[in-house]
């Protein structure tokens, strides 16, 4: 059976995916840190979400979701959220786990009045693209600090 709740960011939960998190984004860029930039306590902050998946009990998957941008954001741009941190454990892969999470990030941010859902992945994570392709993302340019960064791919999704 599977729950989907509001999470402490900096929880334990929380903490052991993100930690798996940052090993895999480490395996698999090794030239980067693992944490994209980004500290948990962030998504304490209003118009912040981060949800916890478990499985039969067990921590399965996780994401959050912020306003973008992140720092001195405009009025114009308040109806722009941003994907961070989203990850399935790998034995947890191919439940639809991660696609019910990021429909629950979806419904939170039509709640908070967000029209546009963007999130930067890296070309060494078809799993993640592909899930996102499945959601109705679409790549668009390179925003934000990836703009330099071959090995970013951007998405965006129309609430």
């Amino acid at each position: 059976m599977l729950t989907i709740t509001s999470a402490d960011p900096m929880g334990p939960e929380a903490n052991l995916l993100i930690a798996e998190l940052g090993a895999d984004l480490m395996a698999r860029y090794p030239q980067e840190d693992g944490t994209g930039g980004m500290t948990m306590d962030e998504f304490y902050a209003p118009r912040h979400e981060f949800l916890l998946a478990c499985w039969e009990g067990e921590p399965a998957s996780c994401c959050g979701i912020r306003p973008y941008p992140y720092a001195e954001q405009t009025h114009s741009e308040t109806h722009i959220a941003e994907i961070k941190r989203m990850y399935t454990r790998t034995h947890h892969r191919g439940k639809g786990i991660a696609v019910q999470v990021m429909q629950e990030l979806e419904a939170f941010a039509r709640k908070e009045g967000y029209s546009v859902i963007r999130l930067e992945t890296g070309v060494r994570q078809p799993e993640a693209i592909g899930l996102y392709k499945k959601m109705g993302f679409a790549v668009i340019p390179p925003y934000a600090h990836y703009v330099h960064d071959p090995e970013s791919v951007c998405m965006e999704k129309q609430l």
